[in-house]
């Protein structure tokens, strides 16, 4: 039941991310395709990402709980970060038990 509930979350909230991402300033997105040095793309990813999360904390705006929701939001992309690399995700490699 709980991966039915996970799913609608994730769903609903990738819905509201989407949205609210098409409003962002287009000077944030990267329009430039030339190959990236493999030295300097882990820093040029990195900008890119911390630009993008401004603009979305931007958007969580709710008042009394504005501070809370911005560290569940972090703390949710941290989660989905844990669980790729646990799972072996997007090159990650996974942990490997060695029996002695």
């Amino acid at each position: 039941m709980s991966g039915i509930i996970y799913g609608l979350y994730e769903q609903i909230i990738n819905g509201i991310i989407k949205e609210n991402l098409n409003k962002v300033d287009q000077e944030l997105v990267i329009k430039d395709t030339q190959p990236l040095d493999s030295a300097e793309y882990p820093n040029i990813l990195a900008d890119y990402l911390t630009r993008i999360l401004r603009e979305i904390f931007d958007y969580i705006d709710d008042g009394d709980t504005i501070v809370r929701d911005r560290v569940n939001l972090c703390n949710g992309i941290l989660q989905y970060i844990i669980e790729c690399i646990q799972k072996g995700n997007f090159g990650f490699q996974k942990d490997v038990v060695v029996l002695t």
